[in-house]
């Protein structure tokens, strides 16, 4: 891990040192599903998986396929933490803790029934956002609606939170679309439309019998993935969730060979681990 951390620390420098004008931001890819984005000075994080907790597990451990561009311990930089819902994929303990630790300013959104999540690995209540469904909340330089996502029905506690849920947040000018883990359901199109949004983070891995009857729940696939893009008049499709663990992956390229036959100049952009990609409006 010396290695990774060496090269996180260059990572790390090129984080900080990143400034751009007001309609711009930069993204970083993680794997899976995280990504870091940097905003004016603000740096959000969705599902951050830097750890390798999957692999040490005792029963049907799972290895990484690479490591983490970053190590957790060295975000103290970080403003917002997006959490989907609680899947260790998402919401890794020992990233989320490690997180929490190093830094003193951090807030972590999380769906409503995750908060106890948070709560009992010792994150404090006053460093935790509640998303409720459909409702903008606005913190300081960005704001973010929590849109239900269906993995693959949509859950709801007694009060009717979602638990697992997709973000649309907004940056100035520019709006992005985390998904998380999601299936399109029924008013899940209209629902997004109401928002702008320029930047759609969508899985790819899709579901099958086999995966399925394994337990592993799936996601929308490469064509679904396109479509929803489409559908919801975004600007550049991110695909994710597709890289990270041999279980359940996908190969990108046929997400690209999809594009190339229905949806020939929709903007895509695949990443390999810790690439900044700069976008504008």
């Amino acid at each position: 891990m010396e290695r990774v951390y060496k090269e996180g620390n260059k990572l790390i420098n090129e984080i900080k040192n990143t400034k751009l004008p007001e309609s711009f931001v930069s993204v970083w890819c993680m794997g899976q599903s995280s990504f870091l984005v940097k905003y004016r000075d603000i740096c959000v994080l969705f599902d951050p998986n830097l750890g390798d907790s999957l692999s040490k597990r005792p029963i049907n451990p799972v290895p990484r396929n690479f490591p983490s561009p970053l190590a957790a311990e060295l975000l103290d930089f970080i403003d917002y933490v997006f959490i989907s819902h609680n899947h260790a994929d998402h919401l890794e303990v020992d990233t989320i803790t490690k997180i929490n630790k190093c830094n003193e300013k951090v807030k972590f959104i999380v769906p409503v029934p995750v908060k106890e999540v948070l709560i009992n690995i010792g994150i404090a209540s006053n460093r935790i956002v509640l998303a409720h469904g459909n409702t903008e909340v606005e913190l300081k330089g960005i704001s973010f609606t929590a849109i239900p996502a269906a993995h693959y029905d949509i859950n709801l506690d007694k009060n009717g939170d979602a638990n697992m849920v997709s973000y649309v947040v907004k940056l100035g000018e520019i709006g992005l679309y985390h998904a998380g883990d999601t299936i399109v359901y029924p008013g899940m199109v209209e629902e997004l439309k109401k928002h702008p949004i320029n930047i759609a983070m969508v899985p790819i891995n899709g579901r099958d019998y086999t995966r399925e009857g394994k337990g592993l729940i799936g996601n929308t696939n490469f064509r679904e993935a396109a479509d929803l893009c489409k559908d919801i008049n975004a600007d550049l499709l991110i695909p994710m969730h597709y890289d990270l663990y041999d279980h359940n992956t996908e190969n990108p390229a046929f997400l690209v060979d999809y594009l190339y036959k229905t949806h020939r100049g929709m903007k895509y952009h695949l990443f390999q681990p810790g690439e900044k990609f700069i976008y504008s409006v």
